[in-house]
């Protein structure tokens, strides 16, 4: 192939010219324009979408799209103006979209705010917490408290600790003194304002609090309540600042700040409790704390915060928790199971009891220091005494029973004929109520037992109570001296729920014990004094021999001092003989005393004809009508007992404890079959004979009931 001469080239260079296209010559300016870009300019594009949105993975990559596309224009525009011809080859691969480098993305974190919180921002917080300004017209607008003396103090710098709670300190003083001044404020059921901020506000040097109380707590207005509502507002309020931004919260100096003003709200709330704002105290006055217990509106950790606090502060905790202890065993004797205010004081008595401190329950240990814990005994009803005078004697004593609450009858059953559905359908919400105060009860108590400053107190109560109440025990016995059957029912259910756990079988070397640690469960225990049971029937030891017995015991067995457990299981054996044996005699005879009235009535009126005319016929007449009257005043007794007496969960409980015991008492009498061989060995232990005979006929009349 010859070479192409001057003229040919030129020729084919205009043809090819003529194939392209007019644009042709724009892509040469643009291409100008691009190459005289700096190279650094895509990046500082793509860092300036970061910051405006973009994600941190993906940029926009128009610009590197228009950028490629530029370049291969202009590739083709020098070739053909150098007259080199391209060589035609296959399509390269597309090219891939750049992902920002980990330099560009870093850089925009290291640009964003840091975490620490600057002293404008921790002031601001502050004054958000605590609703006050230093900025008077900042003040109007958003309905916070005007501060004027705040201003100099403000502006000094917060970088020392001390700096930081002398303001703290001022702003929570200053809104004291303004509310001390201030008329009580309204309660938020009578403050309905829609521009108003959720946690309350002030108008006119009077703050008012959005926080609501239950329909069943009677909210007495007075400086003490606003004071609370305040305080607990702002403290309130720290938890919504640490939700709104969690990390810059988390590190000092903001931390330190919401430290220091959750600590000191929690102290100004016991200061008014102690009634250092307006009066001082004593343990049977009001407590302004009550309407936020009763009404479950405190925040959720104020409580516990609250204890550990005073608690710290020595006898500041009597003076601020023995107010509210006295006012709910106050308020759950005045309500009954009539209605449901009895609810709230249990709920909350339950909750304070389960508070630890420093490896104690503080109000437990508060609760056995009070005066009437465990109160003397003043006349010779001292059953009744303990009911209604002791501190746990009104939560014991919440009863279906129409003897201990009337009001129970007058709600639940106002007549005396009604379906057995419906009968069914009450005595099913009774029983669950029971239940639920039972559930309460044991919580209580638990935590009083499972407090080692508290057990010795908690078990002397409960051992008093028995004793005092022994006369149950006889077939007749006078009511109006001892406790009554819902009391003793309670107390029943709960040791028997504390008594579930305990385990009966001791194993040594994979055998058991052939002294089965009797002398331990019952000896020690049953001449102990806790309950006076020295008068009660024993088997075939005589009583003479009783003190005899107990030397030869000791000289032989010498074993630990009784436990917990030993004392417990035992309790609730003579809690049960106390309590369901003489609730299930008592019904028995209602039973039988109904039927004797329905049969009286029923000749009464049969025989009518025969005494109409007769002289004596008003005195028959208003005889009959007695005992009618009689007739529908036991009719709704006898509905009342059916939801205490009938609850199958209790009858189960007594059921199971029952046979717990009677397989001790098998073990007692026979500890090599466990009375599983016949005959039974012809000499009898000395420790079965020693036992109580009403174990074994409170079993079998208990069954025979049950049945």
């Amino acid at each position: 192939m010859s070479e192409l001469t001057p003229d040919e080239i030129r020729q084919r260079r205009l043809a090819r010219l003529g194939n392209q296209t007019p644009r042709t010559s724009a892509p040469t300016q643009e291409v100008t324009e691009t190459t005289s870009t700096p190279p650094s300019q895509p990046a500082k594009q793509n860092l300036h979408a970061l910051r405006h949105g973009a994600s941190s993975m993906e940029v926009d990559h128009s610009q590197d799209s228009y950028m490629d596309t530029q370049s291969d224009k202009g590739q083709s525009q020098l070739d053909v103006d150098s007259g080199i011809e391209t060589m035609e080859v296959d399509d390269p691969e597309p090219k891939r979209k750049r992902i920002s480098s980990p330099g560009i993305v870093e850089s925009c974190y290291n640009i964003s705010s840091g975490s620490e919180a600057t002293e404008d921002q921790v002031k601001k917080a502050l004054c958000r917490v605590f609703a006050v300004s230093w900025s008077e017209d900042l003040s109007k607008s958003d309905k916070i408290l005007y501060l004027q003396e705040l201003a100099h103090l403000a502006a000094t710098s917060l970088t020392q600790p001390l700096d930081l709670q002398d303001l703290i300190n001022q702003m929570v003083m200053e809104a004291v003194f303004v509310i001390q001044d201030s008329p009580p404020a309204l309660t938020a059921t009578e403050q309905q304002s829609s521009d108003a901020p959720a946690s309350g506000f002030w108008k006119d040097k009077t703050y008012h609090s959005r926080r609501e109380f239950s329909a069943n707590v009677t909210v007495r207005p007075s400086t003490d309540l606003t004071l609370l509502s305040y305080l607990i507002d702002c403290y309130e309020r720290i938890s919504v600042e640490e939700k709104h931004a969690p990390k810059r919260s988390s590190v000092p100096p903001l931390s330190n700040a919401l430290t220091a003003a959750r600590k000191q709200c929690v102290c100004f709330t016991s200061l008014t409790l102690q009634g250092a704002f307006t009066q001082s105290r004593s343990q049977y006055v009001y407590s302004a704390l009550i309407p936020f217990l009763l009404s479950h509106n405190l925040p959720g950790d104020f409580l516990h915060e609250l204890v550990h606090t005073v608690y710290a502060s020595g006898n500041a905790f009597s003076k601020v928790f023995s107010p509210i202890l006295q006012y709910l065993s106050r308020f759950v004797a005045a309500n009954g199971l009539s209605s449901d205010k009895y609810r709230a004081p249990l709920a909350v008595m339950s909750d304070l009891c389960s508070i630890k401190a420093s490896n104690c329950r503080p109000i437990c240990d508060l609760m056995v220091q009070q005066s009437n814990w465990l109160p003397d005994p003043i006349t010779q009803a001292e059953g009744t005494e303990i009911e209604k005078l002791s501190l746990l004697g009104p939560f014991l004593a919440l009863s279906v029973f129409a003897e201990d609450d009337g009001k129970v009858v007058e709600h639940f059953f106002p007549n005396h004929h009604m379906s057995s559905d419906n009968a069914w359908a009450i005595y099913k919400s009774l029983m669950c109520n029971l239940e639920e105060v039972r559930t309460h009860c044991f919580h209580i108590m638990h935590n009083l037992l499972v407090n080692p400053s508290t057990r010795e107190a908690t078990l002397d109560f409960i051992a008093r109570t028995m004793e005092r109440n022994s006369k149950r025990s006889q077939i007749q016995f006078d009511e109006r001296f001892l406790c009554g059957d819902g009391f003793m029912l309670n107390l029943m259910s709960v040791l028997q729920k504390l008594s579930q756990k305990i385990v009966l079988d001791k194993k040594r070397s994979n055998e058991f014990d052939q002294i089965y640690v009797f002398p331990e469960m019952y000896y020690d225990f049953f001449f102990s004094g806790l309950p006076s049971y020295n008068n009660q029937s024993e088997g075939p030891l005589l009583k003479c021999n009783i003190h005899s017995f107990m030397d030869s015991l000791a000289i032989t067995t010498k074993g630990p001092e009784p436990k917990f457990s030993t004392e417990c299981f035992f309790l609730t054996l003579h809690c049960q003989h106390l309590s369901i044996l003489p609730v299930t005699r008592k019904y028995q005879r209602r039973l039988r005393a109904i039927r004797d009235l329905h049969r009286l009535i029923s000749d009464m009126e049969a025989a009518e004809p025969q005494w109409r005319e007769l002289p004596t016929a008003g005195r028959s007449r208003e005889q009959l009508k007695k005992w009618k009257s009689q007739y529908q005043r036991l009719q709704k007794s006898k509905m009342c007992a059916d939801a205490g007496v009938l609850d199958k969960d209790m009858i189960a409980r007594c059921l199971s404890f029952y046979t717990r015991t009677s397989d001790l008492l098998m073990r007692i009498a026979d500890p090599a079959n466990r009375c599983t061989q016949v005959p039974l060995p012809d000499t009898v232990p000395g420790y079965f004979s020693a036992l109580p005979e009403f174990y074994l006929e409170d079993m079998a009349d208990f069954i025979l009931f049950a049945l």
